[in-house]
């Protein structure tokens, strides 16, 4: 018999209603998604109160746009 261990149960509120609980796995498929808003709440136990969903699981910042250099001027 193997032991899983608990998983964490989300709580996610946005334009004043909750849904939850959500999975460690479903709040993972939502933040990959980019299904969460900046502006959502989430919770969890451990929380002292509801986190904006940016600070709990902040964008990675966009890569650098690439720079080209200028062609030389045809001959």
């Amino acid at each position: 018999m193997t032991d899983t261990p608990p998983q964490t149960q989300w709580y996610l509120a946005r334009d004043g209603k909750q849904t939850g609980p959500i999975t460690d796995e479903e709040m993972r498929i939502l933040v990959q998604g980019g299904f969460l808003v900046p502006t959502d709440l989430v919770w969890r136990p451990g929380f002292d109160d509801w986190q904006l969903a940016q600070n709990v699981f902040p964008r990675p910042a966009p890569p650098p746009t690439p720079v080209h250099a200028p062609q030389p001027p045809a001959a």
